[in-house]
């Protein structure tokens, strides 16, 4: 028969065994929290790139026949300056969304789980 004692640990360890999966439960959903978030940032970003590959695509071909039309006398030096301008403004934030991938690449890779190395572990 349990001594008063021995039910009051047994009570206590059902209490700490509750309490580590409260604590477990609100470190899986706030992974799930991560990685959702990680994804939808990720989707957007890649959504954000693909639209700039299209404007990169449309501002290149307006600067050629800007270019072209110069060439031929039937557009100013200040419209085609302006078409290369707006070429390489593109360009530029395609480079940035490029980036922005990469970081994103990496911010859901370590909301997944990713970025500790064993040696990590054992430094802790």
């Amino acid at each position: 028969i349990p001594s008063n004692g021995s039910r009051a640990r047994i009570h206590q360890a059902e209490a700490s065994a509750q309490a580590s999966l409260a604590r477990f439960d609100g470190v899986v959903l706030n992974a799930i929290r991560e990685t959702q978030t990680g994804l939808a940032q990720y989707t957007a970003l890649l959504d954000r790139r693909d639209a700039l590959k299209e404007a990169e695509q449309s501002a290149r071909e307006a600067a050629d026949q800007t270019h072209r039309f110069y060439q031929a006398g039937r557009a100013s030096f200040l419209a085609d300056l302006q078409a290369t301008r707006t070429y390489t403004d593109v360009r530029a934030q395609m480079a940035e969304a490029n980036t922005d991938v990469a970081m994103g690449q990496i911010n859901l890779f370590l909301a997944l789980g990713g970025g500790w190395e064993k040696d990590d572990v054992a430094q802790k």
